[in-house]
């Protein structure tokens, strides 16, 4: 049985895992990753310092003209992957 502070992340650590592998790269599961990464209180949680992925998850879909990362995955894939990595030797 998972603990509540599993199943509260288990649909943020599915996406971020879906995304890290390339099956799902797309600017719009961006924006539905930050609305989870949001919802989870992530932003919040004191155990863990996401600023980096907070911000690879804001600039995904901005131009790099504007210092942003034009829906380049390299960035936001190594986020994920650690964040991933602290959750699960977290939970």
């Amino acid at each position: 049985m998972e603990s509540a502070s599993t199943a509260k992340y288990q649909k943020f650590i599915q996406m971020m895992e879906t995304f890290a592998s390339g099956r799902d790269t797309s600017h719009q599961f961006v924006s539905a990753m930050e609305a989870e990464f949001w919802t989870c209180g992530l932003n919040e949680d004191e155990r863990f310092n996401f600023d980096d992925l907070m911000m690879a998850l804001d600039m995904f879909a901005v131009p790099t003209k504007d210092f942003g990362y034009n829906c380049d995955p390299k960035h936001l894939t190594s986020q994920c992957r650690y964040a991933l990595k602290v959750l699960r030797d977290e939970l």
